[in-house]
């Protein structure tokens, strides 16, 4: 799945310098909760693109506003693609399997691979 991930990275965006975010659930007991894996996203992101991930707040609503949010700092010059691998092991509290979740994402400089 690393990979693909690099792999597609390059296709969709050629040669710029996409930043990629990986995740693989369900290989710890910690992997599995859908708060846990949105924070941990925005938290590299925010790092990727030189911003304090220490923002990222923990009320499960607010996490998910801000996963929404941050394909903003995706750019032309650094796009962005986050892979998700696994869905089917996030554990269902909090509606994960709804995907209410995951975002409507309209931007050429972001990618979503689930």
């Amino acid at each position: 799945m690393a990979k693909a991930a690099f792999l597609s990275a390059s296709e969709w965006f050629s040669k710029r310098n996409a930043a990629v975010v990986l995740r693989f659930l369900g290989t710890t007991p910690a992997s599995t909760g859908v708060r846990q894996l949105l924070k941990s996203i925005c938290r590299q992101v925010l790092a990727i693109y030189g911003q304090d991930p220490d923002t990222v707040p923990n009320d499960y609503f607010k996490v998910v506003r801000w996963f929404s949010q941050i394909f903003r700092y995706a750019t032309k010059a650094k796009p962005l693609v986050v892979f998700i691998d696994s869905l089917d092991q996030l554990s269902p509290a909090e509606g994960a399997h709804r995907m209410a979740w995951s975002p409507k994402i309209g931007r050429a400089s972001c990618r979503e691979r689930v």
